[in-house]
């Protein structure tokens, strides 16, 4: 059995416009089982359902179902029920709006069905275009996608239509809050040299969407770019500089603890600046988008060169002893008589350090 749908749409003198345009920019054009999703293309002034309504509240859009049987499927004549939920989410506006359906399934024979339900906040990175692969809707565990923090009377909330023993329908619900958390920004030094490698260390639970894998963020601002989907910058002086090939990476599939490296500039004129780390937290605790950093400067320190000893010996060789008469070379860079290469030799060597945390990379 495959479950298409259409919609039928008279608006804008196109008696089948929506049909068309749901056809050629759904991602999957039919479900095969008893519940899916279809991605309609959004919005106004688009291809898709948003541009053909023309803002429109009176132009009503009709849904249509389509159930195709195979030769060997069955359906018995009926009036069947059929749910039809509209998912919204926008991370730009705040806006998730969306039915989950839990199907709870008994863990025995005693009358206890059970579920699941995860959220996920909302982050700069994606969430107004990936949202179907982060919701999971109509299963016995589901995961949500919120635009912010949910407390109170707006908290997530279950509900169940319980027929009691009077025949009596109640609702019956519980619910509990889901939180946003605010991020820090840490550098692993006090202060860096050029051309040296900078670990930096973001930590934010919010990130963290998915327990069961490590995920990495790496949408940097770029230069004179506005802030939409952007999760960090790197700047000197609040000059935003791009970094190629920067990913912040969680340690862990469940930590919410997110590590990164970059070299600082080698040149000499950012000597005396300040790098700094931008991380832009859309939601912290308090629910507010707030801009969380970290700075340090660039500086050099001056180098030092230590010897392994304070004294050494002179060094030799036999034919700087004395010539065939007798006479002694005292001084063994004179160019006359010249020196005879004998088979023993007094080598000396001399081995020294060099200290400049400026070459730490």
């Amino acid at each position: 059995m495959v479950i298409d749908m259409h919609a039928n749409h008279t608006d804008n003198g196109n008696s089948n416009g929506v049909t068309a345009a749901f056809n050629n920019n759904a991602t999957d054009s039919a479900v095969t089982s008893g519940a899916g999703m279809f991605i309609l293309d959004c919005c106004e002034g688009d291809t898709g359902i948003g541009s053909l309504l023309g803002g429109s509240d009176s132009s009503p859009v009709t849904w249509m179902f389509e159930i195709t049987l195979s030769a060997t499927d069955t359906l018995d004549a009926g009036v069947y029920p059929v749910a039809l939920d509209f998912f919204n989410f926008n991370s730009t506006t705040d806006l998730a709006n969306a039915i989950y359906r839990i199907e709870a399934e008994e863990d025995g024979t005693d009358g206890v069905f059970t579920g699941t339900v995860d959220y996920v906040q909302m982050v700069h990175e994606g969430n107004s275009t990936n949202a179907t692969s982060i919701i999971v809707p109509n299963t016995d565990t589901v995961t949500l996608l919120l635009a912010a923090d949910m407390t109170g009377t707006s908290a997530p909330r279950v509900l169940y239509g319980d027929a009691d023993e009077s025949n009596t329908l109640d609702i019956i619900g519980a619910q509990l809050d889901a939180n946003t958390h605010s991020g820090t920004v840490t550098f692993d030094a006090t202060s860096y040299g050029t051309d040296t490698i900078v670990h930096v260390t973001v930590t934010d639970a919010d990130l963290n969407q998915d327990s069961g894998v490590r995920e990495s963020y790496s949408q940097e601002r770029a230069v004179g770019a506005g802030s939409t989907g952007d999760t960090f910058s790197i700047s000197y002086n609040d000059t935003i500089t791009s970094v190629a090939n920067f990913r912040l990476v969680e340690t862990g599939d469940d930590t919410g603890v997110f590590v990164g490296q970059f070299k600082t500039s080698a040149a000499t004129g950012d000597i005396g600046k300040d790098v700094k780390f931008t991380y832009f937290d859309r939601k912290d605790a308090t629910g507010t988008s707030v801009d969380t950093y970290t700075s340090v400067k660039i500086q050099t320190e001056s180098g030092s060169i230590a010897f392994d000893r304070q004294v050494y010996p002179v060094p030799f060789a036999n034919g700087w002893i004395t010539d065939g008469a007798g006479n002694e070379l005292y001084n063994p860079f004179n160019a006359s008589p010249t020196p005879t290469v004998g088979s023993i030799h007094g080598n000396v060597t001399v081995y020294f350090t060099v200290t400049d945390s400026d070459y730490t990379g």
